[in-house]
């Protein structure tokens, strides 16, 4: 991945010059460095929407950049205040977001609708966010019987000693640490 040059640089002008003449920087600009450089979101930042561990949309948009392609789908499965959603959406990529918290599902919503006012956003025709309180069932287990009556889970660990698992009813040496 790359960025473009500093617009003031020699090699953004094309006047850069070396031992061997003069030197042509590469057309999709430099390689990026190890350290992104980039602001936070301080408290009175317009990007701010509440959440506390709200990450700034340059880094969400350059993460999304560098390990997706546009047409692809970028999933974010602890979406809290749906910035990489934004991102991602931005970006010209599909998205799915997932959070168990109201206050995130609350703040994705108005997120999402405050910048479809501002004209920043256009979502789908038809588009809805799902919002489920119910615990989701498992359907590929169909095959394993749920643990009724007498049939109940052994519980098992490893004897450090041995490396072996014995089950949790019989005694050993030991220590649970708490």
């Amino acid at each position: 991945m790359r960025e473009p040059y500093e617009p003031g640089s020699n090699y953004a002008k094309g006047t850069s010059y070396g031992k061997k003449g003069v030197l042509k920087g590469n057309p999709k600009g430099k390689l990026l460095h190890d350290v992104w450089r980039m602001p936070s979101i301080n408290n009175m930042s317009k990007e701010r929407v509440g959440y506390p561990t709200q990450k700034p949309l340059a880094l969400l948009d350059r993460i999304v950049r560098a390990s997706t392609n546009p047409g692809d789908v970028a999933l974010d499965p602890f979406c809290g205040c749906a910035t990489t959603c934004v991102a991602a959406h931005t970006l010209g990529r599909e998205w799915i977001g997932i959070d168990v918290s109201p206050k995130a599902y609350q703040l994705v919503t108005d997120r999402l609708n405050d910048l479809t006012a501002q004209g920043k956003l256009t979502l789908p025709r038809g588009f809805k966010i799902h919002f489920r309180q119910d615990i989701p069932l498992r359907t590929d287990l169909a095959h394993i019987k749920p643990l009724t009556g007498k049939r109940k889970p052994k519980i098992c660990f490893t004897d450090n000693k041995a490396g072996t698992a014995k089950p949790a009813n019989t005694t050993s040496t030991s220590k649970i640490w708490k």
